[in-house]
């Protein structure tokens, strides 16, 4: 059961508190997930995606300290939602910024 454990606490599902024999494990819901992405994460990404272009998976993780499943499911998730574009493949992927991670300048460049 530990291997179980341990593999749902690196893929983001599962936090754990405490250690040892005393531990306690908690699961995370998808609303909490949420609201982790877009009211902390999200301000610290649109900061750093105006003052640099890319950005790499993991440039991502090493800034909000998240596993490589973390990261990859949340910027999946940024892509499919049209805040992120990825371009690239494998290793040379990046992330750049999408029309809705600013729609404030989209909305200048598309509708002046």
């Amino acid at each position: 059961a530990y291997r179980e454990i341990h593999e749902m606490v690196e893929r983001g599902f599962v936090v754990h508190k405490g250690r040892g024999r005393g531990a306690k494990y908690y699961v995370i819901l998808p609303e909490k997930i949420d609201i982790e992405l877009f009211t902390e994460r999200f301000p610290i990404l649109r900061k750093l995606l105006s003052t640099q272009k890319t950005m790499s998976n993991t440039e991502y993780r090493k800034i909000f300290g998240l596993s490589r499943h973390q990261a990859y499911r949340e910027l999946k998730r940024l892509v499919a939602e049209g805040y992120l574009m990825l371009a690239g493949r494998g290793r040379g992927a990046y992330y750049k910024a999408g029309n809705r991670l600013f729609p404030e300048s989209y909305l200048l460049q598309n509708c002046a």
